[in-house]
């Protein structure tokens, strides 16, 4: 819930987001329908706030490099832009920055394979009146 104000403060300005998620993450069960629904409700929500950016990859895609594990890119004001890398044994940051572009570049990749945020809400939407069936 912490993690989740600091989307919604006021001062200082919160952080923009933008994240690519698999359609696994939709059609997965964790939790029973009702959980499942009030997660996606907040997902939605929270896609209609221009600092978060929410694309989902669809199974279509097929395989990816994203498929190698997820990671997050950090850029700062002050300071060197980060990646964190993670896996099943532990994370990894690096701040050099080859790594670090090397990583943005994934991301920009998996960007323009994944669906557009518009079509991703859509998608989001689908599964939440599925999960009401």
């Amino acid at each position: 819930m912490a993690r989740q104000e600091i989307l919604r403060r006021k001062d200082p300005e919160p952080p923009i987001v933008s994240v690519i998620l698999s359609e696994t993450v939709l059609r997965q069960p964790v939790g029973d329908a009702a959980v499942m629904r009030d997660q996606f409700s907040r997902m939605l929500e929270d896609a209609r706030n221009p600092r978060i950016t929410i694309q989902i990859m669809p199974w279509s895609a097929g395989a990816h490099p994203g498929l190698l594990g997820p990671f997050v890119v950090a850029s700062f004001d002050a300071g060197p832009d980060a990646a964190y890398l993670d896996n099943a044994l532990a994370g990894q940051v690096t701040e050099r920055r080859k790594d670090v572009a090397r990583v943005g570049l994934l991301y920009d990749s998996l960007a323009r394979e994944a669906l557009s945020p518009g079509a991703s809400a859509e998608l989001i939407a689908k599964v939440i009146e599925e999960l009401w069936t």
